[in-house]
């Protein structure tokens, strides 16, 4: 009977021995636990890209005594939900079961691999907590990661039809005010716009946030190429929630127009007639008048682009006035001043 009682023993402890070497995908012979409890891991981050939402991390390298992991048996994922209504700041985080996902070697070719989790439907209103621990055994466990917090909402769609309008000292751009949410429902408040521009075409940053589908970029320099995009951002229980991307528009500044050239005034019996060539492409002319006694020019009329000729009947005899003139081109840009032109009428 004693005999029979060992050999069951020796049988159950043998199967118990097997299956907690199987557990959480372990292999091998332990070794001592303080050699191989991992770092916790502290890049819990989650990432939402259009309908892709997920968690990502990096693999620990190192135990916390420091020693290299070559590999980990598995990750263990927390995560938990309440309404946003319902949710307690004081209160602990009410974690559940974890959920056990696959891992493996922590390189891949000399560099550090990056963990994955696609996200379950996430929920409208919701406030989300997520932690990951990593293991490298059945009894070896790293601290908890970081704790990622997000109140999810559904994202507001994309901006539409941006277009861009450059000048000679800013580029204008504009587009479609967004009025929809990314599942086709209405806008609860309005949208904001986050403008992004990139120098090389490749790298965007954000550069302001509009209120209006509508910006100017007056920090751009002439001979440089500019890309821009427009992402939409919406506001819900005091979370900002990013929308979709607009399209990429380009610009360069223009080269501001030439002034006129050829100025002169002669005094006729109507006036001063102040005379230019005139300026290729030019969209109207602009004339300015001072005084000799004054010190700045004041605006003085308007002319059309055909026009080369202007009347000044308000010049009053016996003083001194100096003319110039500013082409104004298809944009709205006016050129530096012409070269003053005088005359005694």
């Amino acid at each position: 009977m004693r005999a029979q009682c060992k050999k069951a023993m020796a049988i159950a402890c043998g199967l118990l021995l097997a299956l907690v070497l199987s557990a959480c995908g372990y292999k091998n012979l332990p070794v001592p636990p303080e050699q191989v409890v991992p770092k916790a891991i502290m890049d819990l981050r989650f990432v939402s890209e259009g309908q892709d939402r997920r968690l990502e991390w990096t693999y620990p390298l190192t135990s916390v005594t420091g020693e290299d992991l070559a590999a980990i048996d598995c990750f263990e994922l927390f995560q938990t939900s309440v309404a946003v209504k319902d949710y307690c700041p004081s209160c602990p985080i009410p974690f559940g079961q974890p959920q056990t996902l696959p891992a493996g070697e922590t390189t891949t070719l000399g560099k550090k691999r990056t963990a994955s989790f696609k996200t379950p439907s996430l929920t409208p209103g919701n406030k989300y907590f997520f932690k990951v621990r990593s293991r490298t055994s059945w009894w070896v466990s790293s601290d908890d990661s970081n704790v990622v917090t997000l109140v999810w909402t559904v994202a507001a769609s994309a901006p539409q039809n941006l277009s861009v309008k450059a000048g000679s000292k800013n580029i204008a751009l504009s587009w479609q005010a967004v009025t929809a949410m990314t599942d086709g429902s209405p806008l609860t408040a309005p949208a904001r716009y986050q403008v992004q521009r990139s120098d090389d075409g490749k790298t965007f940053t954000a550069i302001a946030t509009a209120e209006s589908p509508l910006y100017v970029d007056n920090g751009v320099s002439f001979g440089h190429n500019y890309s821009y995009r427009v992402l939409a951002l919406t506001r819900a229980e005091g979370v900002k929630t990013e929308g979709g991307m607009s399209n990429v528009v380009a610009a360069t500044l223009t080269s501001p127009p030439l002034p006129p050239s050829g100025v002169g005034v002669a005094v006729t019996s109507s006036g001063a007639r102040v005379y230019w060539d005139r300026v290729e492409n030019a969209a109207g002319y602009r004339l300015y008048r001072r005084a000799a006694t004054e010190r700045n020019y004041q605006p003085l009329a308007e002319a059309r682009a055909e026009a080369t000729i202007f009347i000044d009947k308000s010049a009053q005899e016996g003083v001194l006035y100096y003319y110039v003139i500013t082409t104004v081109d298809a944009n709205g840009e006016e050129s530096a001043q012409s070269r003053p032109a005088a005359s005694r009428w």
